[in-house]
């Protein structure tokens, strides 16, 4: 059996159905090492940083006529807008009188391609639970989490609000809430790790473009 990746003999490919001991998923064919390994850094550090963690999996899409990047910028825009849109959303909520615990954004995202799209993009968010404990209106582009994810977005696609309405996917059991010493925390970190693991899929993804298909946060 192939271990390692043919369009990038640098990346291993793992074939078990668990890794670390830890179920993933395994229907969409073989999994890359190189991406697991960091899957597992950033929840660590996201549950250091913040005992009780909310995540979030979003899907970022592209219009049809959206003319895409030959480079990740566009995931850079969105991530820089979204955490000064909760900057911003955390000062003024202090303004008011309200207490707001900080809250430092983590991600996981990858990007694919099909014979049907020029590319999307699955996404966890990693935030404070005790800062966002739900996601708020999906549809808004107001105040609440969702708002400030889809402001991102359209900011990120240079698109106003009409323009990007439903170019981002929130899939159904779109929230884990992350819980150390909570009787369910081993469970929800498997199906946290098992929702991940799909990112790492070497099936859907390119090689040897300028644009990478997989990135987390770095600290």
């Amino acid at each position: 059996m192939n271990k390692r990746l043919a369009a990038n003999r640098n990346l291993n490919l793992h074939y078990e159905p668990t890794y670390r001991g830890f179920n993933c998923i395994q229907s969409r064919g073989p999994l890359i090492v190189e991406y697991l390994d960091p899957i597992f850094t950033v929840i660590h550090r996201a549950l250091n940083d913040h005992p009780r963690t909310l995540v979030v999996r979003i899907d970022l899409l592209f219009p049809r006529f959206y003319k895409c990047d030959d480079d990740n910028s566009v995931i850079t825009r969105f991530i820089e807008k979204l955490r000064y849109c909760i900057n911003v959303d955390c000062r003024e909520r202090r303004a008011l009188g309200a207490r707001v615990h900080d809250t430092r954004l983590r991600y996981i995202w990858c990007r694919e391609e099909t014979d049907e799209s020029d590319g999307h993009y699955h996404m966890l968010l990693f935030i404070n639970r005790d800062t966002y404990f739900q996601l708020g209106d999906p549809h808004s582009f107001d105040k609440g989490l969702a708002g400030m994810i889809n402001t991102a977005w359209a900011y990120a696609l240079r698109l106003d609000h009409w323009s990007a309405i439903g170019m981002v996917n929130f899939p159904r059991n779109r929230l884990y809430h992350l819980q150390e010493r909570s009787p369910d925390f081993a469970k929800v970190f498997q199906k946290v790790f098992y929702r991940a693991s799909y990112f790492a899929k070497a099936k859907t993804k390119t090689y040897g473009n300028r644009y990478r298909s997989f990135g987390v946060s770095q600290i």
